[in-house]
C-alpha cells in the first residue's frame, strides 16, 4: 500500500489497514497471553509470513 495523503484514503483503504492492524495487534496479543514462548524474532517473522500473504 503506498503512502497518501489522509484525505485521499478510500473507504476501503481504511477498513483494510483496520484489519491489518487489528490482526497484527491480535497475534501479539495471543503471543503474550500464551507465555511468550516464541523469540519475539519468531513472531514478527510470523506476522511478516501473514501479511505477505494479504499482499499477494
Amino acid at each position: 500500500m503506498l503512502r497518501q495523503s489522509a484525505k485521499s484514503i478510500t473507504e476501503t483503504e481504511k477498513f483494510e489497514t483496520t484489519f491489518i492492524v487489528s490482526g497484527v495487534a491480535g497475534v501479539i496479543e495471543e503471543w503474550i497471553k500464551n507465555g511468550m514462548v516464541q523469540t519475539p524474532s519468531s513472531v514478527s517473522g510470523i506476522i511478516q509470513q501473514l501479511l505477505l500473504k494479504i499482499e499477494a
